[in-house]
């Protein structure tokens, strides 16, 4: 099962990657954000990490992809 977190790189989100990759390991977590070079600074190596703009239907398709479960850590 594949599992995304939205807002990835906020502080819940952070902390909410980090809980998630523990429970199911990094192969199953996406990560959801505006800035992939900050996703790539601050988030866990291993999880995918794909870029969307909320305003972007179309990008947000696409990021959700494949995605089971979906959580939104932003506000």
């Amino acid at each position: 099962m594949k599992y995304a977190i939205s807002a990835a790189t906020g502080n819940f989100g952070q902390t909410a990657v980090k809980n998630l990759v523990d429970a199911v390991g990094a192969e199953n977590v996406v990560s959801i954000v505006r800035n992939k070079e900050k996703g790539k600074q601050l988030l866990p190596a291993g999880i995918e990490i794909r870029q969307a703009d909320y305003g972007d239907e179309a990008a947000v398709e696409k990021a959700l992809a494949g995605v089971d479960k979906l959580r939104q850590a932003g506000q």
